[in-house]
Formats: structure tokens, sequence, C-alpha cells
């Protein structure tokens, strides 16, 4: 079932029980609203990474902030998982 909506936004899969409740006409007009606004920031971000990727690849990695040296130098753990 493709169900398409006034904000050309298209669910492509059949809707299982309750997610009617859940992808409202009023949550995909949000979501519609956030991919106007942020797609095109999205895409270079994508592109950005694209190019980030192909640097690792050639052995050319990130650097580092020097404000972040300390928090990467010090001994600290996090918890494990539950």
């Amino acid at each position: 079932m493709n169900t398409s909506t006034a904000t050309d936004l298209e669910v492509l899969s059949d809707l299982k029980p309750g997610y009617d409740s859940i992808l409202t006409s009023e949550a995909l007009a949000f979501i519609s609203a956030l991919h106007t606004r942020f797609n095109d920031r999205r895409k270079s971000i994508l592109a950005e990474r694209v190019i980030t990727q192909k640097n690792i690849d050639k052995g050319v990695f990130p650097v580092f902030l020097e404000s972040t040296k300390k928090i990467r130098d010090d001994e600290w753990t996090v918890s494990p998982p539950p």
C-alpha cells in the first residue's frame, strides 16, 4: 500500500497495525518540513563525508582539535552497557 499525502511524502511499505496512529498527516507534514529545511545541508554533509573517506583511504586522517587533547589523553572510562 503506497500512501501519499498533501506534503508529497510517500510511505512505500504497508502500514502495520498501529502505524497510522504514529504516521499521522501532522507527523508526515513535520517530516516533510524537516526534509525541505535540511535536505540541502544533509546532502552537503554526505558529500563532505565521501571526501573525508577518500582521504582516510589514502592514509590522511582527520586532525583533532588541540583544545580537546587533555580529554583524549586523560584516563577515563565509561560504564559497560546494561
